[in-house]
């Protein structure tokens, strides 16, 4: 198939052009789509409709397959943030509203990019830095806390279209900061029921291997202030007994 044949992708705001073979190698069903579209009669572009994400997200995902081609189309932040070093930040923040179309068509490489841009993300020093530079977020320094909390909220959304329950890609660290963000509303008077909500979305073999982290590994706070690390195990009080 020559690199020189093209697919529109057809969005309501904007007609997006990429070349076929790059969305082919990207994904098993847009390859079985695109080998079974004929061209239209006047020999144009094959066509694809995807309207079903927001056209700043198609953009981003384009851009993420087109990084390395000829032809970067470089209409998203992706290649700015890239000049300056935060590639992976700004992937592991976008990876939530990304995942709608990488789950749609199979992406599995695209999969694997997110899921080491978070463990990047959370492994550089510097990555806060990008999280306070974000133009959608508030003036002035942004709490550590917050920075895990949103990131934490992209590994859920990951981790919500996994089909094989599985949460072998992540480790103690992106399961702490997993557990950050589903414990950010502590102080509210509807904390369980927030909390239940989110675990609710979670594959079961995740929330497992979440309690096992917070019972062994996960400093924990109470509300007097007082950290407590390592193993722990759970007190029964006196009237907690069953009578």
């Amino acid at each position: 198939m020559a690199e020189s044949l093209l697919v529109t992708l057809r969005h309501a705001e904007e007609d997006i052009t990429v070349p076929e073979t790059t969305l082919r190698s990207c994904s098993p069903v847009l390859d079985g789509i695109l080998r079974d579209t004929s061209p239209p009669d006047d020999g144009g572009n094959k066509v694809l409709t995807i309207d079903d994400v927001e056209l700043e997200v198609l953009s981003l995902f384009v851009d993420i397959l087109t990084a390395n081609s000829f032809a970067p189309t470089n209409m998203s932040g992706l290649a700015k943030y890239r000049a300056a070093g935060f590639r992976s930040e700004y992937l592991a923040f976008n990876s939530g509203s990304l995942m709608p179309l990488i789950h749609k068509y199979d992406c599995q490489g695209l999969l694997m990019q997110l899921q080491e841009a978070v463990h990047a993300s959370l492994r550089n020093p510097d990555a806060q830095r990008f999280y306070e530079a974000q133009p959608s977020l508030q003036v002035g320094r942004i709490p550590i806390e917050s920075f895990f909390k949103k990131l934490g909220r992209s590994i859920a959304v990951m981790l919500r279209y996994d089909t094989e329950d599985s949460s072998q890609w992540m480790t103690d660290c992106t399961m702490n900061c997993l557990a950050v963000y589903l414990s950010k509303d502590s102080k509210k008077d509807d904390y369980a029921q927030l909390c239940r909500a989110k675990l609710d979305g979670l594959p079961r073999a995740v929330v497992a291997d979440l309690l096992v982290h917070v019972f062994t590994k996960a400093p924990l706070v109470g509300e007097g202030g007082i950290e407590v690390q390592g193993a722990k195990s759970v007190k029964q009080s006196k009237r907690q007994r069953s009578t």
